[in-house]
């Protein structure tokens, strides 16, 4: 009764997550024009932007995408249930190691909750380590949750749509406006014409890096998707005797 209680309980939360949870109709979804529908690009209540500043007795979560050019991270933290995407680290032409060594300039040796991209488990030919291993090996204390495969893509778009605001209009997903890469993702990212996948058009690689879309957020939605779709949850544990 709790587990039917919590799937029902999403009428109130998500129309998608309801409809594909409670009602069985698997991978309905508008994929017309923009992927982030419910991004609102405003510094206010009634928008995604918050201007945050990291608290050190909190732990931060890393969120990682692997390709070289640009490579894209985003920096978290979890507050009672709201999560302030509150820095990004972001360099063209680039690896794994680069990438770590900046980041320990900027933060120090951190125990990061790590979660990103799958190719992060595979071993490049030119390279008898993985990404993770690389990570690790700068911060030791972190903790890795990388996937064995990266989740559908249609999980990671709800998520985080569904965190960017849910159906009762709760916002539990906020960037601090100098995300500046992140921002122009959820507001640019776009569906492949007619079909339900990003447009990887949009992934430019030139000379600004910021023009190349869909990596920050897909590092995030990795978190995200992890963390709060609904693909084998809620677990409800009960009294037993």
């Amino acid at each position: 009764e709790d587990y039917k209680k919590a799937l029902e309980d999403l009428i109130h939360e998500s129309e998608y997550y309801y409809n594909v949870y409670v009602l069985g109709l698997w991978g309905t979804i508008d994929v017309r024009g923009r992927i982030y529908k419910r991004f609102v690009n405003e510094l206010n209540p009634n928008g995604n932007l918050f201007e945050y500043t990291m608290k050190p007795e909190y732990p931060v979560i890393l969120c990682c995408d692997f390709n070289v050019d640009p490579m894209k991270w985003a920096l978290i933290q979890n507050i009672n249930g709201i999560d302030y995407v509150f820095d990004e680290l972001v360099k063209g032409d680039t690896d794994t190691e680069l990438m770590c060594i900046a980041l320990r300039e900027k933060y120090g040796v951190l125990p990061f909750v790590v979660y990103g991209d799958a190719s992060g488990t595979y071993r490049q030919a030119s390279s008898q380590r993985t990404d993770y291993q690389i990570i690790k090996e700068y911060f030791p204390n972190c903790d890795l949750n990388n996937n064995i495969s990266n989740p559908p893509v249609i999980d990671r778009f709800n998520a985080m749509n569904w965190r960017l605001c849910n159906k009762e209009g709760k916002r539990r997903l906020f960037i601090d406006p100098k995300c500046k890469n992140v921002i122009y993702d959820l507001e640019r990212a776009r569906f492949k014409e007619g079909k339900r996948e990003e447009d990887k058009s949009l992934e430019l690689y030139d000379k600004n890096p910021i023009d190349a879309l869909i990596h920050i957020s897909s590092a995030i939605g990795y978190y995200i998707t992890k963390e709060y779709s609904l693909r084998g949850k809620p677990t409800i544990y009960t009294n037993i005797s």
